[in-house]
C-alpha cells in the first residue's frame, strides 16, 4: 500500500509537467505518442536473442576484435573504469521512485563504453538516449583522462520529468566542458547533428528500442562514421541490428549473457 500511494503521489506531481510540456512542445508530444504505439507493437513480436548465439562474444574479445587491439590494452582500460555516484534527489520520495531510474544503462555497456572510448580516443562520439547519463558520464570522463574527445548527446524526456531534473542528472560539472546536450527527436535532431560534427569516430544508440527507430538511427549515423569507427546498439531486442549489420557487410556482434532478454551490439565500420 506504502508503494502504491508514493507511485500516485509521483504521478501527481508529474501532471503539471506532462501539460507543460505537451503544451510548448507540441512536437515532442507527438514524437512521445509515436514511440509508444511503437512499443506496444512490439511487445507481442517474439525475439529470441538465444536464436543468434552465433554473434556471441564476451566483453574483452568484443573489444579486441572492434578495435583490433591487444588482451593488455583492454586490460589497462578496463582497471581505468570509473562510473559515478547518482547526487542525491530530493524530489523523489525514495530511492526506487527516482525519476529516469528504469531507463539506467547496464553495467556491461559502460563498460564496453569506456574500454572501447580510452582505447580508440575519439575525437567525436554521437550518442541518443541520455536518461540520468550514466553512460554519459562514463564515456566523458574516458575522454577527460585521454585529454582528447568531445560528446555529443541527444535525448527526449518523457513528458512526465522536467529536463533539468532528469537528463544528465549524473554527469559530474567537472565534465560538462566535453558535452554538448540537443534535447528533441532523435529523427529531427540527428541527421543535422551527425552532418554538422562528421567524421565521427563512435556512435550509440540507446534511445528507443524499436525496430524503426533503431534502423533510422543505425543508418543515419553509418554514412558519417568514420572507417574504423564503431556503431554501438544498447538492448538488440528484435532484428533491426542483425538486418542492417548484414545490410553494410558487416558481422555483428553481441555481448549478452544468459538471464538477459537482449544483447549490446557492435560493429566496425570497414
Amino acid at each position: 500500500m506504502k508503494y502504491r500511494a508514493l507511485r500516485s503521489t509521483l504521478r501527481l506531481r508529474q501532471a503539471p509537467n506532462v501539460i507543460r510540456r505537451a503544451l510548448g512542445h507540441p512536437d515532442w508530444l507527438r514524437e512521445n505518442i509515436v514511440l509508444l504505439r511503437r512499443r506496444r507493437a512490439e511487445e507481442a513480436s517474439a525475439f529470441d536473442v538465444g536464436d543468434y548465439a552465433e554473434f556471441f562474444c564476451r566483453e574483452r574479445e568484443a573489444v579486441t576484435r572492434l578495435l583490433g587491439c591487444s588482451d593488455e590494452a583492454y586490460e589497462l582500460a578496463e582497471a581505468a573504469f570509473w562510473a559515478p555516484e547518482l547526487p542525491s534527489a530530493p524530489w523523489a520520495p525514495e530511492p526506487s521512485l527516482n525519476p529516469g531510474a528504469s531507463w539506467d544503462s547496464r553495467s556491461s555497456l559502460r563498460h564496453l563504453v569506456s574500454a572501447i572510448t580510452r582505447i580508440l580516443r575519439p575525437r567525436v562520439m554521437v550518442e541518443t538516449g541520455v536518461a540520468r547519463g550514466f553512460t554519459t558520464a562514463v564515456a566523458l570522463r574516458a575522454m577527460e583522462d585521454n585529454g582528447h574527445g568531445h560528446l555529443y548527446s541527444v535525448d527526449l524526456p518523457a513528458l512526465q520529468f522536467r529536463s533539468d531534473d532528469v537528463v544528465g542528472h549524473a554527469v559530474p560539472e567537472a565534465l560538462t566542458h566535453r558535452w554538448t546536450l540537443r534535447v528533441g527527436p532523435s529523427r529531427s535532431v540527428l541527421p543535422t547533428l551527425v552532418r554538422e560534427v562528421s567524421p565521427i569516430d563512435i556512435f550509440l544508440h540507446d534511445a528507443d528500442h524499436t525496430y524503426p527507430s533503431q534502423l533510422e538511427e543505425y543508418e543515419t549515423a553509418w554514412p558519417q562514421l568514420r572507417s574504423g569507427g564503431v556503431l554501438l546498439s544498447d538492448d538488440v531486442c528484435n532484428v533491426a541490428f542483425i538486418d542492417f549489420a548484414r545490410s553494410v557487410g558487416v558481422r555483428p556482434i553481441l555481448i549478452a549473457t544468459a538471464s538477459e532478454p537482449n544483447a549490446v551490439g557492435a560493429i566496425t565500420k570497414p
